[in-house]
């Protein structure tokens, strides 16, 4: 049986830099993967220093799994 961390993602950092400019108008001047057990995430810096958290999910997951993250973190933010 397949699990979802069976379709973990696999983006390169200059793909997770692309989609951060193309999706959010982003400009990455630092971008490294972290650790996950089911999705891809990347820590990303901006020219202005700002920092950011790209979480790239799984075609896998359920969208009330990611609904469930989305509240979590707003929550805790």
């Amino acid at each position: 049986m397949s699990t979802v961390a069976d379709h973990r993602p696999h983006r390169s950092i200059e793909d997770a830099i692309d989609l951060a400019r193309r999706l959010y108008g982003l400009h990455v001047r630092t971008c490294e993967p972290l650790p996950s057990e089911r999705d891809q995430n990347f820590c990303l810096k901006t020219q202005s220093n700002d920092s950011f958290v790209l979480k790239i999910s799984s075609s896998a997951e359920k969208r009330d799994i990611l609904d469930l993250q989305h509240q979590a973190m707003a929550r805790l933010g």
